[in-house]
Order: C-alpha cells, then sequence, then structure tokens
C-alpha cells in the first residue's frame, strides 16, 4: 500500500536554507506526498521561493498568512493536509537522502504504527555531523504492536522533536493536536501529549534529517522570556502526566526529567545573575525531577544539584559556559 504524506514546513527568515529543504522532500524517489509550505509572513525572499515552486511541482501546496510563529505555522498546515500520515520539518533543515519516505511507507506496511519516530543528525556550522541515536537497530519485529512503547522507554528514542516523527493523521482529530500558539518551547507539551494519543510507535535507526545548530537561530539565543516558556511548558508536560495510564507515565517521567535537565542548562546560559537567582528558586525541587532520566548528562547534573545545590550547579555551569565563549574567542 502506498501511504499519502503531508510534509509540513513553517517557514520564516530561511532564504539562505530554504531550497535545500524543499528539494529534500521534491527529490523524493516516492512521489505519494504534498508539500505544504506554510509562509509565516516572512520577511524574506522565502515568500517568493516558495511561490515558484507551486509552479514547477504539483504536489507543493503554499499558504501566505499574517506572522503567528511557528506554532501557528504548523497548525495551519495541519487544517490543510490531507494524507494518512504527517510529517514536519523545520525551514532550515532538511531530508538526508532520497528514500525517506520510502522506508517510512514500508515499515507502516509491515507494523501499521501511529507514530514512527526517526533518527537525524546534528549539522554544525563548522561542517562536524554528530548522528543523535546510536542504536544499531531499528524496532523489531517481535517489539511491535501495543508493546512498543516498552522499546520507546527503554532506548530513551522519545524527543521533543515534532520533525523527526511521522504520525498517523487521524490523532489530529479535534485539534486535539494542535500547538500551543505564542510559546517558543510549545514542541515538550507538544510531544507529551502526543504519547496521550498514540498506541503504537516504531524507531528507525537511519539518520533522516538533518538538523542545523545555528549559532544565531532563535534556539541558541536564550533570554529570560524563552526561559519563562520552557518552565511553563514543562508545567503543561506536569499536567498531562497526572493523565497519563501508568505505562505511559513510565514514559512521561523519563521525558519529563530529561526537560528539567534541559531547563537547568538554559538557565545557566542567562547572562543575568538576578534572574538566575530568580529561576534557581522556582525549580529548587528539581533533584527529585530528575530520577527518572537514564541520560548519563541528566544524572550528572542531578548529582550536582545534590552536592552543591540548584543555584551552585546553575552558576558553575554559567561559569563554564563564560569560560568556553572566551576560549573560542580567542582561537
Amino acid at each position: 500500500m502506498e501511504f499519502k504524506f503531508s510534509i509540513i514546513v513553517p517557514i520564516y527568515g530561511v532564504e539562505k536554507y530554504i531550497h535545500k529543504c524543499i528539494n529534500s522532500v521534491l527529490c523524493q524517489n516516492y512521489h505519494n506526498f504534498e508539500l505544504i509550505l506554510v509562509d509565516d509572513e516572512s520577511p524574506d525572499s522565502c515568500p517568493q521561493i516558495c511561490d515558484q515552486y507551486v509552479k514547477k511541482d504539483k504536489r507543493v501546496v503554499v499558504v501566505h498568512k499574517k506572522n503567528g510563529g511557528a506554532s501557528d505555522a504548523r497548525n495551519v498546515g495541519i487544517e490543510k493536509a490531507t494524507g494518512d500520515y504527517i510529517l514536519f520539518l523545520d525551514g532550515d533543515d532538511y531530508w538526508l537522502n532520497v528514500n525517506v519516505l520510502e522506508v517510512v511507507n514500508k515499515r507502516l506496511n509491515q507494523f501499521k504504527s501511529d507514530v514512527i519516530c526517526l533518527n537525524y543528525k546534528k549539522i554544525y556550522e563548522t561542517g562536524k555531523e554528530i548522528v543523535y541515536f546510536s542504536l544499531k537497530n531499528n524496532m523489531p519485529r517481535s517489539e511491535m504492536g501495543r508493546s512498543s512503547i516498552n522499546y520507546i522507554i527503554q532506548n530513551n528514542v522519545w524527543t521533543s522533536a515534532p520533525w523527526n516523527k511521522a504520525i498517523k493523521k487521524n490523532l489530529f482529530e479535534n485539534r486535539q493536536l494542535n500547538f500551543v500558539k505564542g510559546t517558543t518551547a510549545e514542541d515538550i507539551d507538544w510531544c507529551a501529549r502526543l504519547v496521550l494519543f498514540a498506541h503504537s510507535y516504531d524507531f528507525v535507526k537511519i539518520p533522516c534529517i538533518g538538523y542545523r545548530q545555528r549559532n544565531a537561530s532563535i534556539s541558541r539565543a536564550i533570554t529570560c522570556d524563552k526561559v519563562k516558556c520552557l518552565y511553563n511548558n514543562i508545567l503543561e508536560t506536569e499536567k498531562v502526566v497526572k493523565v497519563a495510564t501508568e505505562e505511559k507515565r513510565e514514559l512521561l517521567l523519563k521525558y519529563l526529567s530529561y526537560q528539567y535537565g534541559s531547563l537547568v542548562k538554559n538557565i545557566s546560559l542567562l547572562q543575568s545573575q538576578s534572574q538566575r537567582r530568580y529561576f534557581s528558586l522556582k525549580i529548587k525541587f528539581v533533584y527529585d525531577s530528575m530520577k527518572y532520566s537514564n541520560s548519563r548528562k541528566i544524572k550528572v547534573l542531578r548529582f550536582a544539584t545534590k552536592l552543591i545545590g540548584v543555584r551552585g550547579t546553575i552558576e558553575v555551569l554559567h561559569l563554564m559556559e563564560v569560560l568556553k565563549r572566551g576560549k573560542n574567542k580567542n582561537e
């Protein structure tokens, strides 16, 4: 069976990267898909570039809308989607090979999972590339079906990224998986809610996505408002944990533990000492919140908070970052 895929790309300020992003989808050797480009009132040449692709390929759909952020753009794309499965792709990222959809379609024909998690590479501006998941095999047949969540839990392959997942379209019914508009950390709460609605999972080991690590990207510009959004989305995720089944709660607690570790790291990147102190008081309970994670770096953070406290850990991390930046500047 050939499933139809809807690939949704929110676009804003990425004219330097958008051609590679779009072409990586259009060059797929699997052809039953639609590419939905949502122009979020991009201030550069992206709107014109998108319109050019509509003329070249009938599978391309372009929506021009008022600026509302990535969440709003994704929601518009979801409303337009007509495929059996939805995939997201950010405008500055790209697919690494021409058989991404072919691989996904093959797995769906074998197992018909609600969600397929795809491996990816972090691509740095220096040319350095790091494969994110080091698993040597795809999810085995013996783990498929209702028990597949156990594999996801044991192998820590559930991340707060919508763009490394192929998701069954009917999970989006009644807008139950709409993104929350107006926040910069919307992926955290959204990926937690996805766990509530999905019943079967899959994992593909081959890196499929090139995830650019841009020095000037929003994700690297840590501000007080961004940390507040991150903190608030973690609180929303805690609400999701409370209503989850026991099995899903195990996955979500591990997921939440990792997010709290990320929050500690993000707070340490704030330049204002008073802001760092403010947030360290807000998360003074974080030692217990990180206890479920199997991640080595989260375990190290948890040990540090026990040894020197939350505020001490944040200040040590901040100093390490200052020294690192000074070293890079001198090289």
